[in-house]
């Protein structure tokens, strides 16, 4: 048998990884830039046709 807290039905997180690989950094080819890792995040309430949501991007502050 599942127990659950009803007073946190509707609510939600979420979380996404985006990765982006090294690449060159102008048309000319001169220079590459790095590869990197952002992380987002969400928390969300949905309930009776009310839906609030916080999304941070870049959660880590990646460069």
């Amino acid at each position: 048998m599942k127990r659950y807290n009803p007073h946190l039905k509707g609510f939600g997180v979420g979380l996404g990884l985006f990765y982006v690989g090294e690449r060159q950094g102008n048309l000319a080819n001169s220079f590459e830039l790095k590869g990197y890792l952002r992380t987002d995040a969400a928390l969300y309430y949905k309930r009776n046709g009310f839906k609030a949501a916080i999304n941070v991007r870049n959660l880590f502050d990646s460069d």
